[in-house]
């Protein structure tokens, strides 16, 4: 009997900074599922990368902002985003940026590629992230954005 050598290919490559991706989201991305659901469908945005290609910070769209929630400081954190900017926006949004979301490369190419951000959202979520109270220097340097 031959030995069968088997190539684990490494796809995280294929994942560049500005992508957009449709994914099923969980507490291990940081985002809570509603109801009993398993997952949330959610849009992520990949802003940064580790150095090695394992986890990705990313940014996620919201349908609207839950103000009750949200403390007024943080509301100037969400990058809001017109209808139409992307093929999947049919109605104003936001681009959360309070908070960098991990997600990994198997996560990210299970979903559904959409997109990229355009050069002018993708340097504003950067600019807001930094700002961000949610997020430490050590996180921007490990995810590239310092």
């Amino acid at each position: 009997m031959t030995e069968k050598h088997i190539e684990v290919i490494d796809e995280s490559n294929k994942i560049k900074v500005g992508d957009i991706f449709l994914i099923e989201a969980n507490e291990e991305n940081r985002i809570t599922p509603k109801d009993w659901d398993s997952y949330r469908p959610k849009y992520f945005a990949v802003l940064g990368v580790l150095s090695d290609g394992s986890v990705y910070g990313c940014v996620v769209f919201n349908s609207n902002l839950n103000f009750g929630c949200i403390p007024q400081e943080e509301i100037e954190l969400h990058l809001p985003i017109q209808a139409g900017s992307y093929k999947f926006i049919t109605h104003d949004s936001f681009l959360d940026c309070h908070e960098l979301k991990p997600a990994d490369s198997r996560k990210l190419l299970n979903g559904k590629y959409m997109g990229q951000l355009t050069d002018i959202h993708l340097r504003k979520a950067k600019e807001l992230i930094a700002l961000s109270p949610h997020t430490t220097f050590v996180q921007l340097r490990m995810f590239g954005l310092k």
